[in-house]
C-alpha cells in the first residue's frame, strides 16, 4: 500500500511544457491546481511543499543581482502570496507563480 502512495503522489512531479518552455522535476512542476489540492495541512505533501518553496523562493533570491527581496519573519506572507498567485493561475507551474512572486517583490523593492 505504501509503495502504491508513493508511486501516485509522485506521478505529478515530472512535467513537461510547451515548446520554449522547459522541462522542471519535483514539486514545482505540478500545476498550481495540484499544489493547491495537496497543500492544506490535511494532505501528506503540504510540509514537503512548504519546504520546497521555502528552498526554492530563497535559492531565486540568492541568484537575482540586486538588493535581497526577503525580509525574516514574513515566510507565511509569501506562502499565502504563492497561494493566491496559484488561485488566480491554477494551470501554470508551480514554480512559475514563485518566480512572479520574486519579481513582484523586486520591482516594488525598486520603486
Amino acid at each position: 500500500m505504501r509503495l502504491i502512495l508513493i508511486a501516485a503522489t509522485s506521478l505529478p512531479l515530472i512535467w513537461s511544457f510547451p515548446a520554449g518552455a522547459k522541462t522542471q522535476f519535483g514539486p514545482g512542476a505540478v500545476t498550481c491546481q495540484t499544489f493547491l489540492y495537496s497543500f492544506g495541512k490535511r494532505h501528506i505533501l503540504g510540509q514537503g511543499y512548504r519546504d520546497w518553496i521555502a528552498g526554492f523562493i530563497s535559492g531565486f533570491n540568492e541568484t537575482q543581482p540586486g538588493p535581497d527581496v526577503l525580509k525574516e519573519g514574513h515566510e507565511e506572507e509569501y506562502f499565502k502570496a504563492v497561494e493566491e498567485k496559484c488561485m488566480a493561475i491554477p494551470d501554470q507551474p508551480l514554480s512559475d507563480a514563485i518566480i512572479d512572486l520574486e519579481l513582484e517583490l523586486n520591482k516594488k523593492l525598486l520603486e
